[in-house]
């Protein structure tokens, strides 16, 4: 049994036909939107040619700014003390203020928890010595948070 789910040729032709009259019509908004996003932008541009703005992204950078300290000075007898310490509680406490009330991590603003950026922000939190007992650590990022990804665990 076989399902044909593109549209017949004749049907295929009447949207191609009503999408290109749609695009006629619209012609004249679509280059103003065009015109106006580019002036936009170019008020937005330094005088030396450069575009600066504030950089808005997930925990994963600090996530992953713990993971690569840890590579670059690893633990010695046991122990990690690393040179960068102060910075390494810096990206934890960037990380800990982006958690969300289910005790997952987001990666874009006012998302939804993502098992990605979780599972990076948990390890660099543990990596980094936080307490897997601290309320934050505990059951609602590991079970309540990844169990949202993986139904049979629950």
């Amino acid at each position: 049994m076989s399902f044909q789910w593109v549209a017949p040729a004749e049907r295929r032709k009447k949207l191609h036909l009503a999408a290109s009259q749609q695009i006629r019509e619209l012609k004249g908004e679509i280059d103003a939107a065009i015109t106006a996003s580019a002036d936009s932008l170019i008020d937005l541009q330094n005088a030396q040619g450069f575009w600066c703005g504030e950089l808005l992204a997930d925990t994963t950078l600090e996530s992953d700014y713990v993971l690569l300290q840890l590579w670059l000075h690893p633990a010695e007898n046991g122990t990690w003390h690393p040179k960068s310490r102060a910075r390494i509680d810096k990206a934890c406490k960037q990380i800990l203020k982006c958690q969300l009330p289910d005790g997952g991590w987001n990666i874009y603003p006012r998302g939804p928890a993502e098992v990605n950026a979780t599972a990076r922000a948990y390890t660099a939190l543990k990596i980094a010595g936080h307490n897997i007992e601290a309320a934050y650590m505990g059951p609602r990022p590991r079970p309540r948070a990844l169990a949202r990804w993986t139904p049979s665990l629950q």
